[in-house]
């Protein structure tokens, strides 16, 4: 099994952790250990998101669900044929239409 993390979806989710690690940087840490175990539990299980529709060609199959722990954090990736590719890791999911959009 692999987890493939485009570029994009790194600096998203450096981003929300550096926002975090600002104010409290335990609960970054925390934020950062969740987003690897949503990951790995992800990889192990690919279809367990959601489908996420859109009418967006490029992001056609995706799954969406949330950071385990911190339901305002969303991972929206595609099944592959040994794990997962991770597309955006963001805050919200009214974000993730507009992040989508530019996909």
């Amino acid at each position: 099994m692999s987890i493939i993390v485009r570029e994009r979806a790194l600096e998203e989710a450096a981003d929300l952790v550096g926002q975090i690690r600002i104010s409290n940087p335990r609960a970054a840490d925390d934020v950062q250990d969740a987003i690897q175990h949503t990951l790995e539990l992800l990889e192990s299980q690919p279809l367990s998101g959601g489908r996420y529709h859109t009418r967006n060609p490029n992001v056609r199959g995706a799954r969406i669900t949330t950071v385990s722990g911190y339901r305002q954090f969303v991972v929206l990736y595609l099944p592959t044929a040994d794990g997962i590719e991770v597309l955006h890791i963001v805050r919200g999911r009214r974000n993730l239409g507009r992040v989508v959009a530019q996909d």
